[in-house]
């Protein structure tokens, strides 16, 4: 079991107070719930300057200690008072949930960011894309996408990938192959993993002249 976060010295709270990126690190290098604890008592102290920034460092450590009831715990205290999250603390709770297999939850935070109007960076989305491909829930997989798409977010060769082999574990060939197509669109090179998985796609749906036509491709 987890040692408790002992309370903060005087020395402490005036060394914080002084010099706040110390408080960062400190709060960085917790386990997860001692992260958030000290988080939740040092808000209260308002002679400390406690941000977003001290705020995304302890829901990081819970995503490092793979505690993503405590994640979402701090998003929730969050939320309550008013403090600004970014796509930073949004993509550390998300990661948290995700890798431990809950994609539901990473849904609830997707739909949290489109509230707050926190803009999805690329790291978001992938981490996003990979809960999805976990939970073998292509069609989110595939609205996500092409909400990124409606909205100019960008996508990179790993998110390309990660959607292929969503829908790949689906066997949704067609999908597969038209997301690999889009590829070009966003003048990506299309990889090794993404063919690779919309050739999966098209083995597993026993649509073997598509999976042919792929292995023929020169990719452009």
């Amino acid at each position: 079991p987890m040692s408790p976060m002992p309370t903060p010295s005087l020395e402490e709270l005036r060394l914080w107070k002084a010099k706040p990126h110390l408080l960062t690190k400190c709060i960085a290098g917790c386990e997860g719930e001692a992260a958030a604890s000290l988080f939740r008592l040092l808000r209260g102290d308002q002679g400390l300057e406690v941000n977003v920034i001290h705020f995304n460092a302890a829901v990081a450590a819970c995503d490092k200690s793979r505690q993503w009831h405590t994640a979402l715990g701090l998003m929730d205290v969050a939320g309550e008072a008013s403090l600004y999250r970014d796509a930073i603390s949004c993509s550390a709770a998300m990661s948290s949930c995700a890798k431990a297999g809950h994609w539901r939850q990473v849904c609830d935070l997707l739909a949290s960011m489109l509230r707050l109007q926190v803009a999805m960076d690329v790291v978001t989305l992938n981490i996003a894309l990979t809960a999805f491909e976990q939970g073998v829930t292509w069609a989110c997989a595939l609205r996500l996408m092409d909400a990124m798409a409606c909205s100019g977010g960008k996508k990179d060769s790993i998110s390309f990938a990660t959607a292929i082999s969503s829908l790949a574990r689906a066997q949704q060939w067609a999908w597969s192959v038209r997301v690999l197509s889009d590829m070009l669109v966003a003048r990506l090179t299309r990889s090794l993993e993404a063919y690779g998985a919309a050739i999966y796609a098209c083995e597993r749906a026993s649509r073997w002249m598509g999976a042919l036509s792929l292995l023929m491709s020169d990719g452009r």
